[in-house]
């Protein structure tokens, strides 16, 4: 149901930039570090958009990816762990006699 809210409200989200977007379609000067150039509004503000869309979905690749390694270090030393657990219960507990304690 999460999954369903997000995407409700990024479709939304989506419409009003559109809408946005193709209200503004007069064109305007963009300064690059090279020159300038003329260009629709409506692209100005769609490209952005999707510049900012790309930057979002590489920065949550990376914590996807991050994750992920952490989590396959963990579970080899979850593992580690339980291996090291079971040897221990294997062995035979120690009885009292087996203790060297010194006679009082």
């Amino acid at each position: 149901m999460k999954k369903q809210w997000a995407l409700i409200l990024a479709l939304l989200l989506m419409l009003i930039v559109s809408i946005f977007a193709v209200i503004n379609g007069d064109p305007v000067e963009v300064h690059y570090l090279f020159g300038t150039a003329r260009w629709p509004l409506v692209l100005v503000i769609i490209g952005a958009a999707f510049m900012g869309a790309v930057t979002i979905m590489a920065f949550g690749i990376f914590r996807f990816l991050s994750l992920q390694r952490e989590l396959k270090k963990l579970q080899k030393e979850n593992q580690s762990l339980k291996s090291k657990l079971h040897q221990f219960e294997e062995k035979p507990p120690i009885k009292d006699e087996q203790m060297n304690f010194p006679s009082s």
